[in-house]
Order: C-alpha cells, then sequence, then structure tokens
C-alpha cells in the first residue's frame, strides 16, 4: 500500500510537470501563482509612532520603513523582476525642529526564480538582489575623538542578497522561512565609507520564520454569466526576523545580531494595511551610519505595502487546478 501511494504521488507530480511544460495557460498559471507568493513573502513597510530604547536618550516622534514595489516584467514570466527602493525615515521628537537625521536610500532590484517543481502549494524559489545604501551626508565619518558622527557623517555601502525560500500554503494559512547570504562592497574595499569599514558587518546570514493567517471572502459579479472573485485578506501575520554578522569586525559580542519579533493584524480587511508591532534587540542597526549603536527596542504602529494587499485564492490553491 505504501509503495502504491508513493507511486501514485509520483505519478501525480509527473503529470502536473507534464501539463506545466505542454500547456501554456496552466504555465501562465503557475508562473502568475508563484509571482504573487514572491509578493505576499517580501518585507513590509511600516511607520511606528512609539519607538523606545534608543541611547543617548534619542526618542522618536516617527520611524517609517517604507518599501515599494515595481515589477518590471509580467507576472506568466518566469523570472520575476521587482524595483524595490527603500527609503527609510527617523523624526527625533526630543530636539529642536523635529529632525530627520541622516535619512537612508536604498535603491535596488531583486530577481526572483524557481528551479524547483512547479508545486504551489508547498513551494521553493530563490531571489537574488543588488543594492545601494547611503544616506545623503558628505562630512567626517568620525569626529575628531574617533566617535562616529552620527549627524553629518557620510554612510554608503552596495551589497548582493541570495535568500532561499520554503514555505506552504494549507487552508487559511500560509507558512515559510528564508535563510540568506548579504555580502557588502566593503569586503573588496570599494563602493563604501572607509573609514566606517572595520566596523561595519559586510557578510551576514539573514533568516526569517513566518505563519499568516487568511480570511476568504467572495465578491458576486452581480452578472449571471460572470464568476464571482475569491479573494483572501491576511487576518494576521507573526515574524521572526534575524540577521547575524559573520565576519570579523571591530565591535563588541551584541553589535554582531538583530533580532526581532513582528506582529500584524488586519481586523477590518483592510485591502493594504494593518495594524503592527514588534520588539527585539538591533546589535547592528539597519539605519545607515547608526549601525554603531545597539539597543532593545519596542515600535508601535501601521504596516503598509504590496504584500498586505489582498490575493486571488485561486491561483495558490492547487487543488483548483487539477
Amino acid at each position: 500500500m505504501i509503495l502504491a501511494l508513493c507511486t501514485m504521488a509520483a505519478k501525480a507530480q509527473t503529470n502536473l510537470d507534464s501539463l506545466f511544460h505542454a500547456n501554456k495557460d496552466y504555465r501562465n498559471t503557475i508562473h502568475s501563482s508563484y509571482s504573487q507568493t514572491y509578493i505576499v513573502n517580501s518585507d513590509i513597510g511600516d511607520i511606528t509612532f512609539l519607538d523606545q530604547g534608543h541611547p543617548d536618550g534619542r526618542q522618536y516622534v516617527l520611524n517609517g520603513n517604507i518599501i515599494p514595489y515595481f515589477a518590471v516584467t509580467r507576472r506568466q514570466s518566469p523570472f520575476y523582476v521587482v524595483l524595490n527602493p527603500t527609503v527609510r525615515v527617523r523624526i527625533i521628537s526630543n530636539q529642536f525642529s523635529l529632525p530627520v537625521r541622516t535619512p537612508s536610500f536604498q535603491p535596488g532590484a531583486t530577481v526572483f526564480f524557481n528551479p524547483f517543481k512547479h508545486n504551489i502549494a508547498h513551494y521553493k524559489y530563490f531571489s537574488a538582489g543588488v543594492y545601494h545604501h547611503s544616506n545623503g551626508q558628505d562630512g567626517d565619518a568620525l569626529n575628531p575623538d574617533g566617535s562616529v558622527n552620527l549627524k553629518t557623517g557620510n554612510f554608503a555601502t552596495n551589497f548582493i542578497t541570495l535568500n532561499f525560500f520554503k514555505g506552504d500554503f494549507q487552508g487559511e494559512a500560509n507558512r515559510y522561512f528564508k535563510v540568506g547570504l548579504e555580502l557588502h562592497s566593503g569586503l573588496l574595499k570599494f563602493g563604501d565609507e572607509e573609514k566606517l569599514r572595520s566596523k561595519f558587518g559586510k557578510v551576514r546570514i539573514n533568516g526569517q520564520y513566518a505563519i499568516s493567517k487568511y480570511h476568504s471572502s467572495i465578491i458576486p459579479s452581480g452578472i449571471g454569466a460572470v464568476k464571482s472573485t475569491v479573494t483572501r485578506t491576511m487576518k494576521e501575520k507573526f515574524l521572526v526576523d534575524g540577521m547575524l554578522v559573520v565576519d570579523r569586525i571591530d565591535a563588541t559580542w551584541n553589535q554582531h545580531f538583530n533580532i526581532e519579533f513582528k506582529y500584524y493584524y488586519n481586523p477590518f480587511d483592510f485591502e493594504n494595511t494593518s495594524f503592527f508591532a514588534s520588539a527585539g534587540y538591533m546589535g547592528h542597526d539597519y539605519y545607515n551610519i547608526y549601525f554603531v549603536e545597539a539597543y532593545p527596542f519596542v515600535r508601535i504602529g501601521f504596516a503598509a505595502g504590496l504584500p498586505l494587499k489582498s490575493i486571488e485564492k485561486a491561483k495558490i490553491d492547487l487543488r483548483d487546478l487539477r
């Protein structure tokens, strides 16, 4: 019986693979489904209004991580390319004029691709990205006393990311984990701020684990011959995000890692927004030249962006394609 079941499962997968290669419409459906999954599992932007724990008594009235996604390939393409120029800003509340100190600009692009079996219920895929990161300042990176110039100091780096994703859709839940490598140009001694090179982590391992729960809804077309639309809206998501610096830098042990626990909750079926809260420890801050400042934190606010947009259930349910 076990042998028969294994044979049937292998035959079913072979049939689906044959259908994928032979049927253009089915192939386009699979590619569209993966394109949708790529975005659903991507990083989500947020704006928070309670951001506590920073060194030197700094308090922020607003912390914004803006992460847009602009697709430059068709959803049916086997390679899905997006431009995602991330912008990060922090508005300091306890200083005159509520300044935005050294905002982060991070233009770049990511390509997603799937060299594995084309199973959209239990999926695996890769991503690779190229990014520039700078803060728009041109002052000396170090103060006369050797400390880092957090107000006007120049910060710049270029880096690539290589990630592997594995997950599954089961009923109304989506689970996945990501593990990846991040390499900065300072390794080759170019494209970065030389005075910060010995302190800045240039080889990093990134990881995520996430569980999302969705709610399905049917929108009647109102026309008898036209099918109703079935969509999935994310109700809540729990995500653990971590980073580890593995190259040797001039830093204490607690400046080699980040860990953040994030929670998203959408009680009213918002189209691309949810309530958001997170807590964690930032040993190597992603906010440009502030990477030297280690601190625990709590953030509360809103998350927004394309990964929170309602998705079409029929595109990701394998049973609907058989």
